[in-house]
């Protein structure tokens, strides 16, 4: 009885390896068609993320002198308190540019925060800043983040969802990263927010494609709700704010921002044309250029 009893013990035990191996080699197959996916949706989108990145390259350099106003303190508090965050929180920023909004996040709210950026130049200018040795860095896209599951407590995008190629495919990314419970915190424009900027008075040429470009936020909500977050919410913001007609003309020359950085040639030299009209008329008095985001915020 005990040889029979230990037969049936080896037996029960080779059965139980054997599912978990099956189960091993599913996840396996399960992980590589996942990956798959991910780098054949990179690869369909691959001219648009090129593009991107020949122009956030020019742009390194002079980047954050086109976002002097970018008020990084108050989004960070801002951001901090909607996503109920604190020192013990992980945040990811994806997209983190130079980031400006990544070291403040060190700074302010935790120490556990990594900046994530496709683009090496502009990686390259945020570790050359003050405390960027308290981040660690990453080069990755945003729909293929080398991060394990459940690594984070709250991902951070500014201004950049509308750059991500496969949207879909970065938001199932995101919840895979995000730990139970977490928060990803969209900061960007709703289209009536597009329409309202004076860039685009000058620059109109440019405002159609914003408008394909950068999702509209109750779609946005619907894209984030139909592909995992258990509920979105969304808050509008304006402070007031002016700039220069010749800082128009400066970001527009030295591709600042990337709504006039993509432009033709001929296109932009158009607006720079108007702006330069429009200063010879009123002279370089100030115009009005209200600060006006979005963020959206889903939670897991």
């Amino acid at each position: 009885m005990r040889l029979r009893g230990s037969n049936l013990r080896t037996d029960s035990r080779s059965q139980y390896h054997s599912e978990k191996e099956s189960d091993r080699h599913k996840g396996r197959a399960d992980k590589s068609e996942r990956t798959a996916y991910r780098m054949k949706t990179i690869e369909m989108n691959q001219s648009q993320t090129e593009s991107s990145l020949r122009h956030f390259a020019i742009a390194s350099k002079s980047y954050d002198r086109g976002r002097l106003n970018d008020k990084v303190p108050f989004w960070i508090e801002e951001v901090a308190r909607k996503a109920q965050l604190g020192p013990e929180s992980r945040i990811l920023d994806v997209g983190c540019g130079t980031g400006s909004f990544t070291i403040d996040f060190t700074r302010k709210v935790s120490r556990q925060v990594v900046g994530v950026d496709p683009s090496r130049e502009m990686l390259a200018q945020a570790k050359s800043k003050p405390d960027s040795r308290s981040v660690e860095w990453i080069v990755a896209v945003a729909e293929f983040l080398p991060i394990v599951d459940g690594g984070f407590d709250c991902i951070f995008m500014s201004q950049v969802w509308h750059h991500i190629a496969g949207k879909e495919v970065a938001v199932k990314e995101s919840l895979r990263v995000l730990d139970e419970n977490g928060r990803i915190v969209i900061r960007t424009f709703s289209h009536e927010q597009l329409r309202q900027k004076p860039v685009f008075w000058f620059f109109p040429e440019a405002l159609p494609s914003q408008l394909r470009e950068y999702t509209d936020i109750p779609e946005l909500e619907k894209i984030l709700i139909y592909h995992g977050y258990r509920s979105v919410d969304h808050h509008s913001y304006r402070s007031e704010n002016y700039m220069l007609p010749r800082k128009y003309i400066e970001a527009a020359e030295k591709r600042w921002w990337s709504m006039l950085g993509l432009l033709s040639d001929e296109d932009r030299q158009r607006g720079i044309a108007r702006l330069k009209e429009h200063i010879r008329e009123h002279g370089d008095e100030k115009i009005g250029n209200d600060d006006v985001f979005t963020l959206v915020i889903g939670k897991k």
